[in-house]
């Protein structure tokens, strides 16, 4: 069976969008928390690390000329760093899959528990919605080096032609990125729910936004602002609180700046200060987004699909009719 949805105005976005994320605020809630903050707390721990083997370089003085068993040591701890980083970046991306087989799920009147979600997500899925943005993020960003790999290479060379060709480039590239951005905005809700492979969940998007790429860049702007003006505004004095012994070492430091010596001591205590911290801020704002952006992001899919025509309207009998396979 096929839910029963229609094609959605702005206004009909926003009230499901608010709607569902109140119904499945629990659920994606215990998983953002039980999958995001282990990972967080290695990331925090990669960051509390690299941040103190930065302060000892400072307190040693040997910023110019660092000896051999202090680039070793930046260089461990800035393994420990990346690992950190990769696990959390993944972990935000098994969290927001399960969340949006939450959100799905709802939508189809077929709601699944927290633990089937994340069982669900943790398969296939994960590592195909890995392929995914491996794959996009290689396209984004492959057009933009290249257009600044031209720029560079005109400059060091002194070749006018190459510079110009280059420099004009960049703008290009930049809106090519994000005109491609818009169409495979969609990938992910597809893998979620359609179990799509990777190619095919490029070529899904790109078919829902055909012919809705203006109307889809503006609301998902619109709502993106919204999202994250929202979440700045709670976790602002968390932020505070987390990095207070950073911002009171920062004007210390200051105060030593305007002195006329600056006081690298004071500048190492500050890092030493701040990896913890901010290890507990991104938590906040990452478990945050996990409740809000997987939901208006997938509402944003099921209209695409309505626009389609892949749901009937509802028989005589008050059941919904059968999804319009168009694949």
């Amino acid at each position: 069976m096929s839910p029963n949805i229609s094609p959605m105005a702005l206004g009909d976005i926003f009230d499901r969008s608010f709607r569902l994320t109140g119904r499945t605020f629990v659920r994606n809630l215990l998983i953002a928390v039980s999958v995001l903050l282990p990972a967080s707390i290695l990331l925090a721990y990669g960051m509390n690390q690299l941040f103190y083997a930065f302060a000892d370089l400072l307190r040693s003085g040997n910023m110019r000329t660092p000896d051999s068993d202090t680039i070793v040591q930046l260089l461990s701890t800035s393994s420990v760093f990346f690992l950190g980083y990769f696990v959390f970046y993944l972990g935000m991306l098994f969290a927001t899959l399960a969340a949006m087989i939450v959100v799905c799920s709802e939508l189809n009147d077929q709601p699944i528990s927290w633990g089937e979600a994340l069982t669900t997500a943790f398969s296939a899925r994960l590592l195909r919605a890995m392929g995914f943005v491996f794959l996009e993020v290689l396209a984004l960003m492959g057009m933009l080096m290249l257009a600044f790999t031209a720029l560079a290479a005109g400059i060091t060379m002194e070749s006018t032609l190459t510079a110009v060709i280059g420099g004009l480039a960049i703008p290009v590239a930049i809106l090519a990125a994000i005109y491609l951005f818009i169409r495979w905005a969609f990938s992910l809700p597809v893998i979620a729910w359609e179990d799509a492979g990777v190619f095919e969940a490029f070529s899904r998007s790109a078919y829902l936004v055909r012919g809705e790429w203006w109307r889809v860049f503006g609301i998902f702007l619109l709502l993106t602002i919204v999202v994250q003006f929202g979440i700045s505004i709670v976790t602002a004095p968390i932020n505070l609180f987390a990095l207070w012994g950073f911002y009171s070492k920062y004007f210390e430091w200051l105060g030593t700046v305007r002195g006329g010596e600056m006081d690298l001591g004071v500048l190492a205590d500050m890092f030493s200060s701040i990896g913890m911290g901010i290890g507990a801020s991104v938590l906040v704002s990452s478990v945050l987004a996990t409740l809000v952006t997987p939901v208006y992001h997938t509402v944003m899919y099921f209209d695409l699909r309505a626009r389609r025509g892949e749901f009937l309207p509802a028989s005589p009998s008050g059941e919904a009719g059968e999804f319009v396979s168009l694949r």
